[in-house]
């Protein structure tokens, strides 16, 4: 007489949870928290060995409610299968732009668009342009992460000789854009110093253009700057770019602006000596125009000369005396 081999097939239709654990006909409740599918297969087989002959047990994690991923913002949540935007994570894994995907993705194209990720209590923002082009931003994530999606146009200041002097607004705040009417998630320092209108030929330093923003202290350091009296992860520095060298028009289309760059064109040392000229010709004119106007007002003095009302001008009465006529 020969035996069978019996195996026994556990469907998901014939286990439930239990709080933590997995009950399986025959086998009981299955502790599963913080095991692996492999773990618990093992697990199966042994509660079952006794009852059938080769028992062969399959584990396979179908979804993860408890860990759920948040994506809220700028997403086209009615057009989801989770219009309260928490998606249930893939076994497999995936990345920051399918988990966007299947929150119902982008409202718009995306170029004012920001992403903030959440994870373990820090938070780091990036364009959403850069999980595109830059894919070492495009990261795993994490069940219980949270994604936050918002509109900020990215902009930068330009200050100093630069403009039109028919430009209404020839410094200022000026936004990331491709054109006149488009924005754009990044843009180059050469792009930025043309959108705010340019260098002034008649006042503009070519050889003087500053670039300040903040960088990572690690690059600080890597560019030879002294940290130790400055706090925190970001640190000052101001670059400086020569217009009046041609390869300094190649740099400057290799530069990426950041978000809250300041650009500041220098003035020409012509101009510095023309206002010295002009502020010491208003010290030597003042002087000279009081006297003017001094020798101003006596020539008129003489010229419409009045007599004063307050002194007395004497009256001569004449009276003439007729002589007596003759009878």
């Amino acid at each position: 007489m020969h035996s069978r081999p019996l195996r026994t097939i556990a469907s998901t239709s014939s286990c439930r949870l239990a709080g933590q654990d997995i009950f399986v006909p025959y086998a009981g409740q299955i502790p599963a928290a913080g095991k692996t599918p492999a773990q618990v297969d093992q697990e199966i087989v042994d509660r079952i060995k006794n009852r059938a002959i080769e028992p062969q047990a399959v584990v396979a994690l179908v979804s993860q409610n408890s860990s759920l991923i948040t994506v809220i913002g700028e997403i086209n949540s009615a057009t989801t299968a989770s219009p309260t935007g928490r998606v249930v994570p893939q076994p497999s894994g995936e990345r920051l732009l399918g988990v966007i995907t299947r929150a119902g993705g982008l409202k718009d194209q995306g170029q004012d668009t920001w992403v903030v990720l959440e994870r373990h209590g820090r938070r780091a923002a990036v364009p959403f342009g850069s999980l595109i082009y830059e894919p070492g931003n495009n990261i795993w994530a994490w069940p219980n992460d949270t994604i936050y999606l918002y509109k900020e146009p990215q902009t930068f200041l330009a200050f100093g000789a630069t403009g039109s002097t028919t430009s209404s607004a020839p410094q200022g705040q000026f936004p990331f854009s491709a054109g006149p009417t488009s924005s754009a998630w990044r843009m180059t320092l050469a792009e930025a110093v043309a959108a705010a209108g340019g260098l002034l030929d008649l006042v503009a330093d070519p050889g003087s253009v500053f670039l300040y923003r903040r960088e990572p202290r690690q690059l600080a350091e890597m560019l030879g700057v002294d940290c130790s009296k400055m706090d925190g992860p970001t640190v000052p520095i101001v670059y400086s770019v020569s217009f009046g060298d041609p390869a300094g028009y190649f740099l400057a289309t290799r530069v990426q602006m950041h978000n809250k760059d300041v650009i500041f064109a220098a003035n020409a040392q012509s101009v510095e000596i023309t206002k010295f000229a002009n502020f010491l010709n208003t010290l030597i004119s003042v002087p000279t125009n009081a006297v003017g106007l001094a020798n101003t007002i006596q020539t008129n003095r003489i010229l419409f000369h009045t007599p004063n009302p307050t002194t007395a001008t004497p009256v001569v009465t004449t009276t003439v005396v007729a002589p007596p006529t003759t009878p």
